[in-house]
């Protein structure tokens, strides 16, 4: 949808000087005619130019706003007599521009007056034309002819007029059960469904929230024997409202008086209207609209909503937060705008949410999400509105460390309150792992791979301040036992596996590369082996968590443990591999440039779980261990450790070089200035065991062994400190295993 704003008081200034302007030129051409008349016209030229014409139509486009491209839509020629070469045509045309701002400015106010609230608070008034047709690829050229008084008058006043008379006779059809009318009424309506002038209109001339649920209703029961149609007016309708929820013409009160008509009526039939009406296929709700309106719905206790007597009740839920959670579930923006609601930043950098928002979390974290079930028969296959609403923690949470290209310290404040609060509740007794749906899995966990610096300091067992990081979620009591819950309980799901490994590598290679960088330069070795023992840490903290649910899920169904433990394999060995590729690529990141793979791109700011086989591919399809050999996966991560020595130079000089006898797999090569370039990602599982060797038989420099030491002890180190965490260590990590 395209709004455009127009000031009147301006334009109404701006009318008077092209009036002024062009009675001026029409004098000075009536006065240079005369003066060439009265010579016997001596040159024929000024004479031609001179000539009074007839009145020239009104120039399309003329002095309007600038089209949502930025192109003027004020035309190359002025027209007039169709020359811009005579005084006349200009004259003419000049009037014409005055004309046809006068007409504009007319049919904004115009359209105020009628009921249609487009008044901005800065004064301007504010007007719908359509965007251009799929496929258009000169849109100046179209909103040069689509941006005309007559147009604005179309798309908005006439609109709105039109509107008015269809809506009462459309409701006249409905309550009297006549269906061939009502649907005669409902396809000639449908033209005109996405105009937010004529579905404003027309919610207001049906009587507002209140009585435009009940025509939703009402047609339910006109319609009662042909489902379809009964689909056909919801969807008519919903665009209707999709229209008239748009800021420009004041929809955003209108969603807190459709909250108040379900509050007031606690009625399931008209929860499940609501909640048709705002999922309808094609429709953009205003975000305000949408936020009004769950602002009241939260408040409505879920158990008091009954069964409803409706088609529309079969086919969608009757939860009052079940329509705008399936809208957040998709909307980033709107689901952050949401769950973080009002407040303000603190001096270090937190996100101080206003007693409102606190009501709103007591609201979400203490209903029964499942007190009314997903209607078992319904075509549609919806989500659970619990599984919406841990989608849209997701999409919120994606906006958790900004990149630098992009900060945004509210939106990481907003994002990490938000997160945090979805992420203590998730672990808390209230959900246990049996209560989980794969979808909720899936959900949770990326809102943990949004939060890489936690997760890391969990699987270690350092303290996390958030300070120099950004906010933290220590601040809204998420502690190391959450997060351990939290893998725990989604720990055999592949896809959320993946996705978090996916995101722990990338902040891990990240920090390893910006350590290896500062110890190549000769200082910050000690900090490069660090941070090399907390991405072990963290990758073996999840292989340890998710083997610890395979383990207690073959306790339970020991008749299906050969399957279980045929997914563990999978499972683990993907997380493993992902995990390396990832880190893998961040340490070379820094050197790739523009050539880096796609995938590295995947793991930033995630607002949805990613499938296994998509990050897979993205990494371009490495080789996954099932056999659940851990042990492999952590030389794997020695030997990628080798190569990031060698290839920062942090281990050189006489002695590190392989020999021919420790190099048949070729593993170590050089750039054209020698110096050593291993590729990290795409040594195979010979080259690894090839390294290990060159490591422990081939390398005679103390000095290189040192550093190659450091790499080995944070490898084995890594791994005692996952454990110690998931075994309740300092922290007491230790997973509630309910």
């Amino acid at each position: 949808m395209a709004f455009f704003k127009i000031d009147p008081e301006k334009a109404k200034t701006q009318e008077g000087r092209l009036n002024e302007y062009g009675a001026f030129v029409s004098s000075q051409r009536s006065k240079i005619y005369k003066s060439s008349e009265n010579n016997s016209h001596p040159v024929g030229t000024v004479e031609e130019a001179a000539r009074a014409y007839g009145g020239a139509p009104s120039t399309p486009g003329g002095a309007g706003p600038s089209s949502p491209d930025g192109s003027s839509t004020q035309p190359d020629s002025l027209g007039g007599d169709g020359s811009s070469t005579t005084l006349a045509g200009c004259a003419s045309a000049i009037l014409g521009l005055a004309r046809e701002l006068n007409a504009r400015r007319t049919e904004v106010v115009r359209l105020n007056s009628n009921g249609i609230d487009n008044k901005n608070p800065d004064g301007t008034y504010t007007y719908y034309l359509p965007d251009p047709p799929e496929g258009t690829t000169d849109t100046a050229a179209y909103w040069a002819s689509m941006d005309t008084a007559s147009n604005v008058r179309t798309y908005n006043t006439q609109a709105a007029a039109n509107a008015k008379k269809q809506a009462q006779e459309l409701q006249a059809a409905v309550n009297s059960g006549d269906a061939e009318k009502a649907e005669k009424l409902r396809a000639e309506i449908e033209k005109h469904q996405d105009v937010p002038a004529y579905g404003a209109s027309f919610v207001k001339s049906v009587g507002g929230a209140r009585a435009y649920l009940t025509l939703v209703n009402n047609a339910n029961q006109t319609f009662a024997r042909d489902p379809n149609k009964i689909q056909l007016m919801t969807d008519t309708l919903g665009h209707l409202l999709a229209g008239a929820s748009q800021p420009s013409v004041g929809g955003e009160s209108l969603g807190k008086d459709f909250g108040v008509a379900i509050y007031s009526s606690k009625s399931p039939d008209d929860a499940a209207a609501f909640n048709a009406l705002v999922t309808t296929t094609g429709t953009n709700y205003g975000s305000g609209f949408i936020l009004n309106a769950a602002d009241i719905l939260e408040e409505i206790d879920p158990k008091t909503i009954s069964s409803g007597t409706t088609y529309l009740s079969t086919e969608y839920s009757t939860d009052p937060l079940a329509g705008v959670m399936e809208l957040m579930a998709k909307d980033k923006d709107l689901s952050l705008a949401y769950l973080s609601g009002k407040g303000s930043v603190d001096k270090d950098g937190n996100w101080n949410p206003d007693k409102d928002t606190q009501h709103r979390w007591e609201k979400l974290t203490s209903r029964d999400w499942d007190a009314i079930p997903v209607p078992k028969l319904s075509k549609r296959k919806g989500a659970r509105p619990i599984e919406n609403f841990s989608a849209a923690l997701a999409q919120a949470s994606s906006f958790r460390n900004p990149d630098a290209e992009h900060p945004s310290a509210e939106g990481d404040a907003r994002a990490t309150y938000a997160a945090a609060k979805g992420m203590k509740y998730f672990a808390s007794d209230k959900w246990p792992k049996g209560k989980f749906s794969e979808a909720m899995q899936k959900n949770v966990a990326t809102v943990v791979a949004n939060s890489p610096e936690e997760l890391a300091a969990a699987s270690s067992g350092s303290s996390y301040s958030g300070s120099g990081d950004g906010p933290s979620l220590n601040k809204w009591g998420v502690d190391a036992k959450d997060i351990s819950t939290l893998v725990y309980r989604f720990g055999n799901n592949s896809d959320a596996m993946a996705t978090v490994s996916a995101a722990a590598g990338k902040f891990h290679g990240e920090r390893i590369e910006a350590a290896a960088g500062a110890a190549e330069n000769g200082s910050g070795e000690e900090d490069f082996k660090n941070k090399y023992r907390q991405s072990v840490a963290t990758t073996a903290y999840l292989e340890q968590l998710s083997n610890m649910r395979f383990d207690d899920d073959i306790n339970q169904n020991k008749a299906d443990a050969a399957q279980i433990e045929k997914k563990r394999n999978k499972t683990v060995g993907t997380m493993m591999t992902v995990a390396n590729t990832m880190i893998g690529l961040g340490v070379g990141a820094a050197t790739a440039g523009t050539g880096a793979p796609a995938a590295y791109a995947i793991a930033s700011n995630i607002t949805q779980p990613m499938a296994t086989d998509f990050i897979l591919k993205q990494l371009g399809s490495p080789e996954v261990d099932t056999t659940n050999g851990a042990e492999n996966s952590y030389n794997r991560r020695k030997a990628q450790g080798y190569a990031i020595v060698l290839n920062h130079e942090m281990a050189s000089g006489e002695g590190v070089k392989p020999s021919p006898e420790h190099n048949k797999t070729g593993w170590y090569q050089e750039d054209a200035n020698g110096k050593p370039s291993i590729d990290v990602n795409s040594l195979s599982d010979e080259q690894v065991s090839e390294m290990l060797d060159w490591k422990n038989s081939g390398v005679e420099n103390d000095n290189s062994l040192r550093s190659l030491n450091g790499v080995e002890s944070s490898v084995v180190d890594g791994q005692v400190d996952a454990e110690h965490q998931v075994e309740g260590g300092k922290a007491a990590a230790a997973p509630r295993k309910n």
